[in-house]
């Protein structure tokens, strides 16, 4: 989905955004992944690639509220993708920090920090089996909250088109989902 399609959807989702914060909440790991969204922070964050002579990331600081929506633009290599990663704790930067309500990611449970902030990336990869077991992690506990999170992002309509809908196999068995890869969802 392109910055565009999720400015669209954001009306959708919005319900979504009125739920408590991270601060509002006295346990850092629930049991169930929660969907509230928090108040993102970045204080400083310095990155460098390895063996690289310069920072993709220098100093960075910004402040992500509740319910904001953020674009994120630059030239290939401009730290975009570094920045991401960074903020859903796949990556730690090499100075400064990364809070979720005023709460370091380096303290947080990072199976909670993956429940609470996704993104995907530029060279996503599906795995071979049915687009359900996909967004669901292949993990049946988890198929109603992704089901409700696709429907909110409009990936039903698109779903719909395909001949096994959320059961239409992708990875590398991906023959049936050529339909409808060509107009992805609005």
């Amino acid at each position: 989905i392109g910055f565009q399609q999720v400015r669209a959807l954001r009306d959708e989702i919005m319900p979504l955004f009125r739920h408590p914060t991270l601060a509002e909440r006295p346990q850092l790991r629930p049991a169930e992944p929660a969907l509230a969204v928090p108040r993102i922070e970045l204080r400083g964050v310095t990155y460098r690639i390895p063996k690289s002579a310069n920072n993709v990331l220098d100093g960075v600081s910004l402040v992500i509220e509740p319910g904001e929506s953020v674009v994120i633009k630059g030239a290939n290599g401009s730290g975009r993708s570094t920045l991401l990663q960074i903020i859903g704790g796949l990556t730690r930067p090499d100075s400064g920090e990364v809070l979720l309500d005023g709460i370091s990611l380096a303290l947080l449970d990072p199976a909670f920090v993956r429940s609470t902030i996704a993104f995907v990336p530029e060279d996503a990869q599906l795995f071979q089996g049915t687009i359900l077991e996909n967004i669901s992690g292949f993990d049946p506990r988890n198929v109603d909250r992704a089901l409700r999170v696709a429907l909110a992002l409009g990936l039903d309509k698109f779903v719909a088109r395909l001949p096994r809908g959320w059961d239409s196999m992708v990875g590398e068995a991906a023959a049936d989902t050529t339909t409808a890869t060509e107009d992805p969802p609005a």
